[in-house]
């Protein structure tokens, strides 16, 4: 009786270590159980790769949770599928351009050839970038008063403003403001230099 009693204690221990492959069909070949369940073996499954059991199988890949044999479930699903590399798009960095200032003659807020040449970049950028804006700062050299010159730096940005406006450009995108002489280098060899008007980009969305 004790015998019998130990032989089930036996059996009920291979059993439970064997796990429910023991008695299962192939899960990749779909064959009736293996060589050890003593119903024929698997060796057509393919690959060198050992079940719970000992049987060799080739891992499948399944549609869903739902499609994994029950008994393979002790694996992570994510071993059964193949998923795409996520892409993602490397941002875009924009880089405001920066173009040549415009120059002007002495006591003048008259766009000269060159300046024109300029302007017309600017106009061209803007009419591609519709979402961008410029502000338009008026220099002068450091001859006559400050005040005269505060208002000379204005008059030569609004000319550049003008001639946006006459290229199309919406007026809303343009501000114009003068920096008199503050920005001279006060020497006789430099003021042709002071005498212009910057144009400077602003982004309005730095998506485009």
């Amino acid at each position: 009786m004790i015998a019998t009693l130990r032989m089930s204690i036996v059996v009920l221990a291979v059993l439970a270590l064997a796990g429910p492959a023991a008695w299962a069909a192939c899960s990749s070949c779909g064959k009736d159980a293996c060589a050890q369940c003593g119903s024929g073996g698997c060796g057509s499954c393919g690959e060198d790769i050992m079940d719970r059991h000992g049987c060799e199988y080739a891992p499948t890949e399944f549609a869903s949770p739902d499609s994994v044999a029950w008994n393979q479930r002790r694996v992570s699903f994510g071993n059964y599928l193949k998923f795409a590399k996520a892409e993602i798009p490397e941002p875009v960095m924009r880089i405001a351009p920066e173009f040549e200032p415009i120059y002007f003659d002495l006591d003048k807020a008259v766009l000269k050839p060159e300046g024109l040449a300029t302007a017309r970049k600017v106009a061209a950028y803007m009419k591609d970038h519709p979402q961008d804006k410029v502000r338009i700062e008026g220099n002068c050299c450091d001859l006559a008063s400050n005040e005269y010159n505060q208002k000379l730096g204005l008059r030569r940005a609004e000319a550049v403003k003008s001639f946006l406006v006459s290229e199309g450009i919406d007026a809303s995108r343009i501000t114009t403001t003068s920096k008199g002489e503050s920005e001279a280098v006060h020497s006789p060899q430099h003021r042709p230099m002071d005498r212009r008007a910057d144009v400077i980009v602003w982004f309005l969305d730095a998506a485009n």
